[in-house]
């Protein structure tokens, strides 16, 4: 497929279809990564009406130092950037990876479920594209699993990957239910 000329839409590897999206697709992708979510909810036998879905937050959600998208590689190769086993009654969902700044150093990302790979992209499909975003089906991490991202690092510095994705937590623990 030959590549477009730069727009103002986003890139997309889903299913191995690569190709530019519209707005409503992207809405849609996102409307399926929070059904994805209240269903792994549901799916444990707890209510999904007694969650809120918020955005996905650096530190309070994936343990980062700060609450911005930022990675340090200190060696090239395949390095852990996110591990932690989710809290009781929190379940994370990941759809999309954006690189807002030209030139990334990550050359691949690769998503676990406790040890088990559930998905590996390659950065460089997205690059020449005017917004990098990269968005994927719904990888979905429930209550008391680890949640574990490595990335390739083709050279040492600070990244800066933002990893688009929601949390479902209890009503009042981050978020009051409307």
């Amino acid at each position: 497929m030959p590549r477009p000329e730069r727009e103002s839409m986003s890139y997309v590897r889903v299913s191995s279809v690569e190709r530019l999206l519209t707005q409503d697709e992207i809405e849609q992708i996102e409307g399926n990564a929070r059904s994805a979510l209240q269903n792994a909810i549901a799916s444990v036998g707890k209510q999904p009406q007694a969650y809120v879905i918020r955005d996905l937050l650096p530190a309070e959600d994936l343990g980062l130092s700060s609450e911005a998208f930022t990675f340090t590689y200190s060696t090239t190769g395949w390095q852990t950037i996110v591990s932690q086993t989710l809290p009781e009654d929190k379940f994370i969902v990941i759809y999309a990876v954006e690189f807002p700044t030209p030139n990334p150093l990550t050359g691949a990302v690769k998503f676990y479920r406790n040890v088990d790979p559930l998905f590996v992209a390659s950065v460089s499909k997205m690059l020449g594209y005017e917004t990098p975003v990269m968005y994927i089906n719904p990888v979905v991490w429930s209550q008391n699993q680890v949640l574990r991202i490595d990335a390739y690092a083709n050279a040492t510095g600070t990244e800066y990957m933002v990893l688009k994705g929601y949390v479902a937590e209890l009503c009042g623990k981050t978020v009051t239910c409307k």
